[in-house]
């Protein structure tokens, strides 16, 4: 009786680590997640789809620029190199000042 008793709290707790780990393996699968597309290159962002892109990718690099800042003409091409290097890993995308 001894063994049967054992047997069946071991079994329930490997039912319930089982149900832990679908749970949160669901919770990590979003139907968001598995529609975003790869992007290879950073994404011009806007007032409007800022807050999108945030809210939507678990890591985000947001390139903040000016036309007219050498600097960021400088990077520009390092930070197109790096997202096709990470893409499907991080989010990059751009905002530029006006």
């Amino acid at each position: 009786m001894a063994e049967d008793e054992e047997l069946k709290r071991i079994r329930l707790k490997k039912l319930r680590e089982m149900f832990r780990r679908k749970a949160l393996e669901e919770r990590f699968k979003s139907p968001k997640n598995q529609e975003k597309k790869v992007l290879s290159k950073p994404v011009d962002l806007t007032d409007v789809t800022f807050k999108d892109a945030i809210q939507n990718h678990s890591l985000v690099v947001v390139d903040c620029w000016a036309p007219w800042c050498g600097p960021c003409r400088f990077l520009s091409p390092i930070i197109e190199e790096i997202a096709r290097d990470y893409a499907g890993k991080i989010f990059f995308g751009k905002a530029g000042c006006r």
